[in-house]
């Protein structure tokens, strides 16, 4: 399997690509006091998962490091993707109240690929530690007992 070929690639300037244009066409006269509590909990959950992994083991693709480790602890107790779960908080809460529907079409495309990107990750994930299989069973993919 080639760590990086051309669909993660892809994955990875999409993902980017949405939330930069989500984030960045969100009209500052429109925030209310919900989208910034949105905003902040999708950054302090992003800031909070980063802090348990550890900067050694983060990866911008779904490719893990060589010398990586399973982080099990923090908000990945719970969650496969925190940090993919954050960076859906982050961007879905600017669409709360008035938001043009071509954003919130942008917001469900990043959602599709995160869960590509996601699946990618879970399969090398697979791959490097043998206590994934268990480890996945037990946790959800981005959101407490919905998916």
């Amino acid at each position: 399997m080639k760590n990086w070929d051309w669909k993660i690639q892809m994955l990875v300037v999409l993902q980017f690509g949405l939330s930069s244009v989500i984030v960045l066409s969100t009209p500052l006269s429109k925030l209310t006091i919900w989208n910034g509590l949105g905003m902040i909990s999708g950054f302090l959950l992003f800031l909070w998962s980063i802090a348990i992994m550890k900067l050694h083991n983060l990866s911008v693709g779904p490719v893990p490091h060589q010398n990586a480790k399973l982080v099990t602890t923090g908000p990945y107790r719970i969650l496969l993707h925190p940090m993919y779960t954050a960076l859906l908080i982050l961007t879905g809460s600017t669409l709360i109240f008035e938001s043009p529907i071509w954003r919130l079409l942008m917001w469900l495309a990043l959602v599709i690929v995160l869960n590509f990107k996601a699946r990618y990750e879970e399969t090398f994930m697979q791959v490097q530690f043998q206590e994934y299989e268990q480890f996945k069973r037990t946790r959800w993919r981005f959101l407490p007992y919905i998916y």
